[in-house]
């Protein structure tokens, strides 16, 4: 299987300690769609590092979030906010499961109704008859 590499359009660093992956994409929030956010960890502990890649749409998103966040005090460390290098990646540590991507940040607890039962209507066959037709000359 080949190992799952991480992009993003927002390269973020000097975040403070325990900072988490929800946080991080709460932080760009209100920019645009968050799809992804994600902190880089240590390959062997999985410990949290300080930086990390954010990927936000639309890109005019991403950059009025870079102007306006970089240098943002947070936890009391100023962070530094820039555009990632498109050949910039991060990958997962494995975990016990074999390497799995970030999951997306969790959307806000809402009581679920529940599913509804789909009925599915059997499927129908059909046939296709293929006719050569000949031409008659004048």
């Amino acid at each position: 299987m080949r190992p799952i590499r991480i992009t993003g359009n927002i390269f973020v660093t000097n975040l403070p300690a325990g900072f988490t992956d929800a946080r991080l994409a709460e932080m760009f929030d209100e920019f645009g769609l968050v799809l992804f956010a994600y902190i880089a960890r240590d390959g062997a502990t999985g410990a949290l590092r300080n930086h990390g890649l954010v990927d936000l749409a639309p890109a005019d998103a991403a950059k009025r979030a870079i102007a306006e966040v970089d240098g943002r005090k947070v936890d009391g460390s100023t962070i530094s906010v820039r555009a990632a290098d498109p050949e910039l990646s991060l990958s997962p540590p494995p975990s016990a499961h074999g390497s799995r991507a970030p999951r997306r940040p969790a959307a806000p607890s809402e009581p679920r109704e529940p599913r509804a039962t789909v009925e599915r209507t059997p499927r129908r066959t059909f046939s296709v008859e293929r006719r050569t037709i000949g031409y008659r000359s004048h």
